[in-house]
């Protein structure tokens, strides 16, 4: 009994610790996600263009873009 619960607590905890579920290839996500994006590891590059468009590139390979309100400001992240 005492090893079932441990394992039932084992893996309430796995869950607990597991990264939230990342947006899709090809998403339009709100620039407060990207920031939380970005502060989670989940990035491997950044691109910015001067029309304020940010693409960020995932660990999973996934690609989403957002709109930085002002030029830099990824950088600033």
């Amino acid at each position: 009994m005492k090893k079932l619960v441990l394992a039932i607590l084992l893996l309430a905890l796995l869950a607990a610790c597991a990264p939230s579920s990342l947006p899709p290839d090809g998403a339009e996500i709100p620039w407060d996600e990207a920031v939380s994006l970005l502060h989670s590891g989940q990035v491997t590059q950044v691109f910015q263009a001067h029309s304020l468009r940010v693409v960020l590139t995932l660990r999973n390979g996934a690609q989403v873009s957002t709109m930085e309100p002002s030029i830099d400001a990824v950088f600033f992240e």
